[in-house]
């Protein structure tokens, strides 16, 4: 007797589990069908154009110190500026002017005879038709190494560099500048 309860009780059990895992089944196979079935609702945000800027503004003219360089497949010699001035390949992408279209910051080495070397940084902002303009440049200083640069929201963007102790020593001092486009002027950030 004891014996068919335990049966009927098992029996019913079994009953209870199977359709618990019926249930479970189901409710996967339909969260399942509608996940994957699913269309994207939303629009994706067209990424910004970007074009190679570097070589392009290597054939631009840049004012420095008040002298206009005009660069030549990236490098220029000048009166009034000892040495030749390079612009160096590597550079930031940030889209300055929030046209949707990449434009940069770059840094422009001068290179003495006296193996003095100085860096300047500028931006280069692409227009709407695709032509160049540059903003004003400003000196980050002689014998740095430059290490990276970032980029930050509303048009800011950072240097890293390695600076000299002492004029003949390696850089290995760790500096850092931010600086900000508005409409075609570089600015120096001054932190507070």
């Amino acid at each position: 007797m004891i014996y068919l309860q335990y049966m009927k009780s098992w029996s019913r059990k079994k009953i209870l589990i199977i359709s618990v895992c019926g249930l479970i089944l189901l409710g996967g196979a339909y969260f399942a069908f509608v996940y994957f079935s699913k269309k994207e609702e939303y629009v994706r945000t067209p990424k910004p154009l970007s074009r190679d800027v570097v070589a392009d503004a290597g054939n631009m003219t840049f004012q420095i110190k008040g002298i206009d360089v005009a660069l030549t497949d990236g490098t220029a010699t000048v009166d009034g500026i000892p040495g030749t001035l390079k612009m160096m390949s590597g550079s930031l992408e940030i889209d300055f002017n929030k046209d949707r279209i990449m434009d940069r910051a770059v840094i422009i080495k001068n290179e003495r005879s006296d193996g003095t070397v100085y860096f300047y940084v500028s931006g280069v902002i692409v227009g709407s038709d695709g032509a160049l303009t540059n903003t004003n440049t400003i000196l980050l200083g002689e014998g740095v190494q430059i290490q990276k640069m970032k980029d930050f929201p509303e048009n800011i963007f950072t240097v890293d560099y390695l600076e000299r102790k002492n004029p003949k020593d390696a850089p290995t001092i760790k500096k850092n500048r931010t600086f900000k486009v508005e409409g075609y002027t570089l600015s120096e950030v001054i932190k507070k």
